[in-house]
């Protein structure tokens, strides 16, 4: 091993010498930092909750246990899940799906508020409270968790700045999602058409499905604002523009529902997101009917509202949203 060598100018002291080892310093200060921030977030999870993973698997078991139909059980299995992991947002999720299947909507948001009080204000379980909040016709606070939920996607990361049309688009679900319960609960009604328009502005690939599906329901959005503000011919326009997208997402599906069933795990998947796209048509639908109504063109609205009982079963009205 060759041994350093000695300035001849300015022996040790040399300030080259001083700056390459006050550079090496950092670099080692630098890598420790980096090493904490990727060590010790997962040694705390660890240490603060030392029993989750024993509770996953409680958990995943009491989920198992409930599609399979067995309520008991799952009830059992998530009780044992609690009592490894008793501070689990994750456990009052569950019992919250499990309640908003049964349309047990208290109880579902009594679960999510004490799933945000354990996890904090997570943009996934506020999503989860806004459909709940919805359902119970408290549209105010649905409205306050979308403001909530936008302000902190606003708040760009690393990666969005990597990524900006991953972004954008999130800004853009999240303005539709936003004016949606404004429309809802009839709060500010001019600042929701404000959002839904600069929702739309954001287009991705027009050509995929998904980006269709996207516009249908983003100007399902703004035609019933408009319907709302009293502006029927603009409402007309985009709930026409919203039911022919959405019809072509169906047909191009059913058309190749083998395809679509070989490249999915779960074929009740398939058949689950074809009910949601159904479920979505029928809400245009419905949408539109109460604009022919307010357009004096009964047969076409009763045409539109009898194709919503043919989808759902069920009588049209303010359930479908």
């Amino acid at each position: 091993m060759s041994q350093p060598q000695t300035c001849p100018v300015h022996g040790e002291n040399c300030p080259t010498d001083v700056a390459r080892r006050k550079r090496g310093r950092r670099r080692r200060i630098l890598g420790y930092t980096l090493l904490a921030i990727l060590i010790v977030p997962p040694v705390f999870d660890v240490l603060s909750d030392p029993f989750g993973e024993v509770a996953d698997w409680y958990r995943a078991a009491a989920l198992e246990n409930y599609e399979a139909g067995n309520r008991a059980q799952a009830e059992a299995n998530l009780k044992r899940a609690e009592s490894w992991s008793p501070n689990s947002p994750q456990i009052h999720v569950a019992r919250a799906a499990w309640a908003e299947r049964e349309n047990r909507y208290e109880d579902a948001l009594a679960e999510l508020d004490k799933a945000i009080e354990l996890g904090g204000k997570k943009i996934p379980l506020l999503i989860r409270r806004t459909q709940v909040l919805q359902h119970l016709k408290r549209y105010d606070e649905a409205v306050a968790d979308w403001e909530e939920i936008l302000e902190q996607t606003q708040k760009r990361s690393l990666l969005d700045r990597l990524d900006n049309t991953a972004y954008q688009k999130r800004i853009s679900d999240t303005l539709n999602a936003l004016a949606y319960a404004q429309s809802l609960g009839k709060v500010d009604l001019p600042k929701a058409l404000e959002r839904i328009s600069a929702s739309l502005e954001f287009r991705s690939d027009p050509n995929l499905l998904s980006t269709r599906q996207d516009v249908a329901m983003k100007l399902d959005t703004r035609g019933y604002i408009h319907y709302l503000l009293g502006n029927n011919e603009a409402a007309l326009t985009d709930l026409n523009q919203a039911i022919e997208q959405m019809e072509f997402v169906l047909r191009k599906y059913r058309e190749n529902i083998d395809d679509v069933r070989r490249q999915t795990v779960s074929a009740s998947a398939v058949d689950e997101f074809i009910e949601n796209l159904n479920r979505g048509l029928a809400v245009m639908l419905y949408h539109r009917g109460l604009v022919y109504e307010a357009l004096g063109n009964h047969d076409r609205a009763q045409a539109d509202l009898d194709r919503v009982r043919q989808i759902t079963g069920r009588e049209p009205g303010d359930w479908l949203f």
